[in-house]
């Protein structure tokens, strides 16, 4: 089952409770990005984007890269 970058966000997000909004200022990025990344619509994001997602969401960068 091929997972994407947008479902993998969302679910970790989910899981903290986190609203987009919570997220976006956790992360230091905007809600407009975490949305986008979310659907989909931004199919390559930066590292320094992964990393700071990564961190704010307490996963590893390696777990955010879909197999």
């Amino acid at each position: 089952m091929e997972t994407s970058l947008g479902s993998l966000i969302r679910s970790y997000r989910q899981s903290l409770d986190l609203s987009r909004a919570q997220l976006a200022q956790k992360a230091g990025l905007s809600i407009p990005l975490i949305q986008k990344l979310e659907q989909g619509a931004t199919a390559n994001p930066r590292l320094e984007t992964l990393r700071k997602l990564a961190k704010a969401l307490e996963v590893e960068t390696v777990d955010l890269v879909p197999e």
